[in-house]
């Protein structure tokens, strides 16, 4: 089945450089929606969260944040057989956290809507139905917002997870 689709993550994601320095990996979820242009060519709407703990030297004590967002992604797909294929997408997305925590440890922009690039692959298998797909992706993405006052390095998010899709 080609046109409309619907698509659900759940995985984990965790930080390098920046935030990654104070926080531990926390889990990670998406839904979205999206159009299968051509049998290779897919793009994708979506919303997303991420549930991360601090774990820097008190004070303040550690406490939880979410880091909140939503994006949009253009997918290459290679169809390998009728019930596996792969991809690679490029994605743009804004995000924001949640609390001020992380304005206290020196993340000033964090509270404040920020962007996120990057990409992630996956691989794709197709149920007995040919509506339905479940697969595993991975990606990293730059969060300019999240590298602090220092800065030298990116502040990357590192994700992944599992998803099921339903084609209509």
């Amino acid at each position: 089945a080609h046109g409309f689709f619907v698509e659900a993550t759940i995985g984990a994601r965790g930080w390098v450089n920046g935030i990654g320095d104070i926080t531990s990996v926390g889990p990670w979820a998406t839904i979205g929606i999206g159009f299968e242009i051509f049998d290779f060519l897919h793009v994708l709407l979506q919303a997303e969260g991420s549930m991360h703990t601090t774990n820097a030297p008190p004070p303040p004590a550690s406490t939880a944040f979410e880091v909140l967002g939503g994006g949009a992604a253009l997918r290459l797909q290679g169809n390998f057989t009728e019930a596996f294929a792969m991809w690679i997408a490029g994605q743009f997305a804004v995000m924001i956290a949640t609390t001020d925590i992380l304005e206290l440890y020196g993340f000033q922009d964090s509270t404040t809507i920020g962007i996120a690039y990057g990409g992630e692959v996956g691989i794709d298998w197709h149920f007995g139905a040919r509506h339905h797909s479940r697969g595993i992706l991975g990606g990293v993405r730059h969060f300019p917002s999240l590298e602090g006052s220092g800065g030298s390095a990116p502040a990357l998010g590192i994700h992944g997870s599992a998803y099921l899709r339903y084609v209509f």
